[in-house]
C-alpha cells in the first residue's frame, strides 16, 4: 500500500501544469483578438475622417453655394488673316475675271472695293462684313464664298452679288449700290436708294469714281 504523498504531488504538479498551460492557451487567444481589435479602431478612425471631410465639404459647398458647370468657351470673334495689301497686278487679273463672268465693270469693282475696304483683305466691319468687298456671312455663303477672306473668292461673290442687283434693279446703279450698302428690303421699301446719309454718301462716292451721272430725282424724301 502506497503512501498519500506521491499523490499530493502528483495533484500539485497536474495543478500547475493545467494553469501554464491554461495561461498559454489564454494568450494564444487573445492575440488575435488584439490585433483585430486594433484594425477595426484603424477602419473606424478612417471612415470618421472621410465623414469628417465629405461634411466640410459639403458646408463649403453650401457657403458659396453650387456651381453651374462651365459652359462650353465661346468662339472668339471673326478676324481676318494676317495679310498685307494686295498686288495691284494680281488684283487686276482677277477684277478682270469676275468682270467677264459676271459682266459687271471693272471700274465698278474696283470702286466698290475701295469704298468698301480701302483695299484691304483683311477688313471687317463692325457688323461683321468681310474682306475686300465687304461680304457678310450669309451673303458670302449665299454667293458661294466659302472662304471669304481669300482673295479671289471674295471679289467674285461680291462681283456676282452686283450683277444679281444689276439685273433686279435693270442696271439702276443707284439702286443696286443703295442695296449693296443697305440692303434689298430697304430699297424696296423706299422705293430707290433709302435716303440715309451713309448710303447716300456711298453712292455719291463710288459713282464719283466711276464718272457715271448721278440723278438726284432717285432719292426720294421719306421712306415708305
Amino acid at each position: 500500500m502506497s503512501s498519500g504523498k506521491p499523490n499530493s504531488y502528483s495533484r500539485i504538479l497536474s495543478a500547475v501544469l493545467a494553469a501554464v498551460f491554461n495561461l498559454s492557451a489564454i494568450g494564444q487567444s487573445t492575440v488575435p483578438v488584439n490585433q483585430e481589435s486594433a484594425l477595426e479602431l484603424q477602419r473606424r478612425s478612417v471612415s470618421l475622417q472621410r465623414q469628417s471631410v465629405e461634411r466640410q465639404r459639403t458646408a463649403a459647398s453650401a457657403q458659396v453655394g453650387e456651381q453651374p458647370p462651365r459652359p462650353f468657351p465661346l468662339a472668339p470673334a471673326p478676324q481676318g488673316p494676317d495679310c498685307g495689301a494686295v498686288a495691284p497686278l494680281i488684283l487686276e487679273r482677277i477684277v478682270d475675271r469676275a468682270s467677264k463672268a459676271y459682266s459687271v465693270s471693272v471700274n465698278l469693282i474696283h470702286a466698290v472695293i475701295r469704298q468698301e475696304s480701302g483695299g484691304n483683305p483683311c477688313a471687317i466691319s463692325e457688323k461683321g462684313a468681310m474682306g475686300l468687298m465687304q461680304l457678310m456671312p450669309d451673303t458670302a455663303v449665299e454667293m458661294g464664298a466659302t472662304q471669304p477672306f481669300d482673295i479671289q473668292q471674295n471679289v467674285t461673290a461680291g462681283t456676282r452679288l452686283l450683277a444679281a442687283l444689276m439685273q433686279r434693279y435693270n442696271g439702276d446703279l443707284n439702286r443696286v449700290l443703295g442695296a449693296y450698302n443697305a440692303g434689298t428690303a430697304a430699297v424696296d421699301r423706299a422705293g430707290g436708294p433709302p435716303p440715309f446719309p451713309e448710303t447716300t454718301n456711298y453712292i455719291r462716292s463710288i459713282l464719283q469714281q466711276i464718272k457715271s451721272p448721278l440723278d438726284p430725282k432717285l432719292f426720294p424724301p421719306v421712306i415708305r
